[in-house]
């Protein structure tokens, strides 16, 4: 995914979170096999946060209450 994380985080926003009101949330990526959990920066790219050769490794998108 080429996108934003600020899009992503409208999305999430916009779809989800909108009957709260001002929710306020982070989001983070997290890789379970090398168990890292990394705040995603609003002005990078989802895929910045991706390995570009996966072999198996995943990555979770976390939404973290703020």
């Amino acid at each position: 995914m080429n996108e934003l994380v600020s899009v992503l985080y409208t999305k999430i926003r916009d779809n989800y979170l909108y009957e709260y009101g001002n929710a306020s949330f982070n989001l983070r990526a997290v890789n379970i096999e090398r168990k890292e959990y990394v705040y995603m920066e609003p002005e990078k790219k989802i895929s910045d946060y991706f390995d570009n050769n996966p072999r198996g490794i995943s990555i979770h998108i976390l939404v973290e209450a703020a």
